[in-house]
């Protein structure tokens, strides 16, 4: 992926922020507005099952990478002195 990027940094840098031009300038937000105008309750109860839904995804794709990167856990075993003698210190 480094490879990819050192080549391509512009180009990529460039249509993320054509795509987020075009996004910014979009007649969707208007129609988003207006309903929200229109319809208040439904609204706010969209912004909630967004919200929620974005905890629970969140919460389970960790999830899901913890349980990928399990195998990579290794263990180690710590060995200490059972007294303090001159040595140890």
């Amino acid at each position: 992926m480094p490879a990819f990027l050192a080549i391509f940094f512009w180009p990529v840098v460039l249509g993320i922020l054509a795509l987020g031009t075009s996004v910014v300038k979009a007649d969707i937000w208007v129609t988003i507005i207006e309903y929200f105008m229109e319809n208040p309750v439904d609204g706010a109860i969209w912004v909630v099952s967004i919200y929620l839904f974005w905890k629970v995804l969140k919460k389970y794709f960790r999830f899901y990478y913890a349980l990928r990167q399990s195998k990579n856990l290794i263990s180690l075993k710590v060995i200490q002195p059972r007294s303090d003698s001159k040595i140890d210190q």
